[in-house]
């Protein structure tokens, strides 16, 4: 394949192309103010159903991730995947606004949303790993943690204003994707595409380090391999990891009502939160990953702990914010932290996959979830939050002990991605 040459100044705009994708996974946020307005709006559907609309997306996400980190770069270009994901997210986003007296169309529309969901999730981060490295690559991970939670945070609030006029509207909102598949189809350029001399300009790399890049790619294609156990076990312990850290989300306003310290408006001040913990981990991880370097999993992993421990004993609402606070950072360091993870351990094509697996295995946990409270609360006979968030605490602890075992056993060789600053 022909190797476009690309100038000086180019990585600005390839890392605006990247930056796009990640306008995409948070798409689903536009129904979450939603929920009680369309409840009223179709009051012959069930509650558990409206909820559906939301819980339908994060159904797709799941398999649709992980057929994205497959297909993408082998069978599909990373360009095409992540146009494809734009226009179906989109589609299925708009197409409610004209069947709104139909609700199993709207219903049956969100499963293709969340497909364009699912196709979008592992493409920025795998593209990131594949374009930078080092301390730009540090900055663009951090910047990308950004506008993923600001995009969140807009289509949130925008969504809450409109259903104020007309609920209905929340589905033009969805119109707001020509953004990102404009600056994709003018700025996102195919990896293979692009030679690795113009890959080692773009990542921020020395003279010297141009001829090491051609080195480091023929590893990485002879040597490393698309599939690593360690990587897959990784992964699936942060799934298992975000069942108690969703389940105290998802539970917050159950808690503040039981301890008598908050109401629905206090719970969604305390929801944002986590929010808030995204958009500042996004300026935390350049500064804290040359410090901590293999061992920032581990540590964000430790503050999420300490988040579910704020939860379990927390009797104010400053304890309950910081809950949420301190599992926000983890969330959000975690993820571009085991990007790095991928790439040491695997060639291109793995870190791909792994990004996807990464993503179904977050949704996966966000979906059991509430299966985890509802069993807690079979188990002890009673819907008891703070015994609940209790034993969150050693559900996580024992995650994190195997994590961390598992994390920092590592062979030698595994080490080379850490070697830049």
């Amino acid at each position: 394949m022909e190797k476009k040459k690309i100038s000086t100044k180019a990585w600005i705009f390839i890392a605006i192309g990247v930056l796009a994708t990640f306008m995409m996974p948070q798409v689903s946020f536009i129904i979450t103010p939603a929920v009680q307005s369309l409840s009223e709006t179709y009051p012959d559907i069930a509650y558990s159903n409206i909820l559906m609309l939301q819980t339908a997306v994060y159904l797709m996400i799941i398999p649709f991730s992980i057929i994205s980190g497959i297909v993408t770069g082998t069978k599909l270009s990373y360009r095409t995947v992540a146009c494809v994901s734009a226009i179906l997210i989109g589609v299925g986003g708009l197409f409610p606004y004209f069947v709104q007296d139909h609700f199993w169309l709207i219903y049956a529309s969100r499963f293709v949303c969340g497909a364009g969901e699912g196709l979008a999730f592992p493409l920025g981060s795998a593209l990131i790993i594949e374009y930078f490295q080092g301390r730009r690559r540090n900055i663009i991970q951090g910047i990308s943690m950004f506008v993923l939670n600001i995009s969140g945070v807009v289509y949130q609030n925008v969504s809450g204003y409109l259903c104020i006029q007309n609920v209905g509207l929340i589905w033009l909102l969805h119109a707001c994707l020509i953004i990102p598949l404009v600056l994709m189809l003018l700025f996102l350029k195919d990896p293979e595409k692009v030679s690795v001399e113009d890959k080692a300009m773009i990542a921020g790399a020395t003279e010297e380090e141009i001829q090491a890049a051609n080195t480091d790619q023929e590893k990485d294609e002879g040597q490393k391999p698309s599939r690593h156990p360690r990587a897959f076990w990784l992964t699936a312990a942060f799934g298992i990891m975000f069942i108690p850290y969703y389940a105290i989300l998802l539970n917050m306003s159950q808690m503040l009502d039981y301890r008598d310290i908050g109401d629905a408006a206090t719970a969604g001040m305390v929801a944002s939160c986590y929010t808030v913990a995204g958009l500042v981990s996004a300026f935390l991880y350049p500064v804290l990953f040359p410090i901590f370097k293999k061992f920032l999993v581990p540590f964000a992993i430790v503050l999420g702990l300490i988040g579910v421990l704020f939860a379990f004993i927390g009797n104010s609402v400053i304890m309950m914010m910081l809950a949420e606070l301190f599992i926000g950072f983890s969330a959000f360091l975690v993820w571009p932290a085991c990007l790095r993870d991928y790439a040491a351990m695997t060639n291109q094509r793995g870190v791909m996959f792994y990004s996807g697996l990464f993503a179904a295995f977050w949704n996966l946990g966000a979906t059991i979830s509430g299966y985890w409270i509802s069993g807690w609360y079979a188990f002890i006979g009673e819907q008891n939050p703070v015994s609940f968030a209790g034993a969150s605490v050693v559900f996580g602890a024992i995650v994190i002990v195997i994590w961390i075992i598992i994390r920092l056993r590592r062979p030698a060789e595994l080490e080379a991605d850490y070697k830049y600053k």
